[in-house]
């Protein structure tokens, strides 16, 4: 049966309060292999899934700088010390679109680079959304909220057509979202 690794020992080689690195020297349980690995220690995270009225994804559009590029991703951002996500997927929507929302549904969780890193994402699904005020940035945040029709955003070609989503956690997201997608297109 396969078995955690056992860290005889860690030094962190990277400390902000973005993240952490951190170096393990790693011991098979058996003892045969041992080896170093790296970790990246992120705080979890949430993506929101986000529906209007009027059927439209709310996407945003932000500069990532480990891609260093402009990209289109749904709202999302870490979860704080001492808050639940659902909390933290409530604040990041309001802060980075202005939108709210009464209901959020919890669709899942996931890892997004379990090798690297233990960081996890949880997905909410937030349903009738409205804009309530304008959005509330960080300092060094520039964020253009778009919304881009549901039709338009569930086609096939949506990945990589023109609604485009640029990450993996928001093309994770909306596919655990879309069978209840796929719903409230057929209600409407």
């Amino acid at each position: 049966m396969i078995q955690p690794w056992q860290i005889t020992r860690s030094a962190w080689l990277v400390r902000s309060a973005f993240m952490d690195v951190r170096r393990d020297r790693c011991h098979k349980p058996d003892g045969d292999r041992s080896r170093d690995y790296f970790a990246l220690v992120l705080k979890d995270f949430c993506e929101v899934v986000a529906v209007t009225r009027r059927l439209d994804l709310v996407v945003v559009r932000e500069y990532k700088h480990g891609a260093g590029a402009v990209m289109r991703t749904l709202p999302a951002g870490f979860i704080e010390a001492g808050e639940a996500p659902e909390q933290a997927a409530r604040r990041e929507l309001l802060e980075e679109t202005g939108y709210s929302a009464s209901t959020f549904v919890h669709l899942g969780g996931f890892l997004l680079v379990p090798d690297l890193c233990g960081a996890r994402g949880h997905v909410f699904l937030a349903g009738n959304v409205e804009r309530v005020s304008d959005p509330h940035l960080d300092l060094d945040e520039e964020i253009e909220v778009e919304t881009v029709p549901l039709d338009r955003a569930l086609s096939p070609t949506a990945a990589a057509g023109d609604v485009q989503l640029d990450d993996a956690g928001s093309l994770l997201a909306l596919s655990m979202a879309r069978p209840h997608l796929e719903a409230l297109r057929r209600r409407a």
